[in-house]
């Protein structure tokens, strides 16, 4: 489900979630129609035990023909400082900071999409005027 605000040619994200079987993934970002640029932010979260995960979120960046795709260093670099401290205490113990318990939760699609079914999508009063105005 997505639900996208526009203004003056730029989409920015309200709300981004993906649900499927395996993970919930969650973002946000802009598209910007008038330099046909992208900048998103997708995290996905697993719902079942995952002893090996990176936490890092997806970057969705650069033109919408060629979007260039890559993951957040910061947070690839925060776990894996984490799992050098805790290799300190003891070798064994630096995987903890790789494993994921998978804690998300499905989720509640079915009033996500009523609600978006029931607003519809926004339109512009002069947008609806213009359509419905008889042609010369």
């Amino acid at each position: 489900m997505a639900h996208f605000g526009a203004r003056d040619g730029v989409l920015t994200s309200e709300r981004l979630l993906i649900d499927t079987d395996p993970v919930r993934i969650e973002g946000g970002g802009t598209i910007n129609l008038k330099d046909e640029t992208l900048n998103l932010r997708l995290q996905g979260a697993p719902k079942s035990f995952q002893l090996v995960r990176l936490r890092a979120a997806i970057n969705a960046k650069g033109s919408l023909a060629h979007p260039t795709l890559g993951i957040d260093a910061r947070q690839a670099i925060g776990q894996g400082a984490l799992a050098l401290g805790l290799g300190f205490l003891s070798p064994l113990a630096s995987i903890i900071a790789f494993i994921d318990p998978g804690l998300a939760k499905d989720a509640n699609c079915g009033p996500l999409l009523q609600e978006a079914k029931t607003q519809g999508a926004p339109v512009k009063q002069s947008a609806v005027n213009n359509a419905t105005a008889p042609r010369k």
